[in-house]
């Protein structure tokens, strides 16, 4: 069994009791941050998302396609099949790869879909978080509620509320 398929059963069976009274997908409630990804509102995403480790989440957002070694400015670019982005610096902690769910689209990546975040270690004290596209049917049909939240307003913390 594929890892989102089995982070997605647990988010429908999050108990017997839930399951009986049919409230188990009332009760999850499923994030989804929507918005241009900037130098200001990086490191709210970054903190979302690692927050929300073995959890989905929903992304509708798009990044301006760059590579460099700018200082304090978000680098999204496509390295093979592989979307990576990060903000360099001194306050560098975390950099975002995914291989599925994501376009270039007029020079930006656009990511518009479900998401099973993933730790995927870490490398010179820079951690690694890997999104795996999820089938956005499989999340619609569930009953989980979606949440839409702004990038620029975005508080990581509402992973934990």
């Amino acid at each position: 069994m594929t890892g989102f398929r089995r982070a997605f059963l647990a988010l429908l069976l999050l108990s017997p009791v839930a399951l009986q009274t049919g409230t188990a997908a009332a009760a999850a409630v499923i994030h989804r941050v929507n918005g241009t990804v900037t130098d200001d509102n990086f490191a709210a995403l970054e903190g979302f998302l690692s927050d929300s480790v073995d959890s989905i989440v929903g992304l509708k957002v798009s990044f301006e396609d760059g590579s460099g070694s700018r200082d304090g400015q978000v680098q999204a670019y496509v390295d093979g099949e592989m979307f990576v982005t990060y903000k360099p610096g001194p306050d560098m902690e975390t950099e975002i790869v995914a291989t599925q769910g994501h376009s270039l689209q007029h020079g930006f990546h656009v990511f518009d879909g479900f998401f099973l975040v993933k730790y995927g270690g870490m490398n010179q004290g820079i951690s690694s978080l890997s999104l795996q596209a999820v089938d956005e049917a499989q999340i619609l049909l569930s009953g989980a509620r979606v949440e839409d939240v702004e990038i620029d307003v975005l508080d990581p913390a509402i992973v934990k509320r």
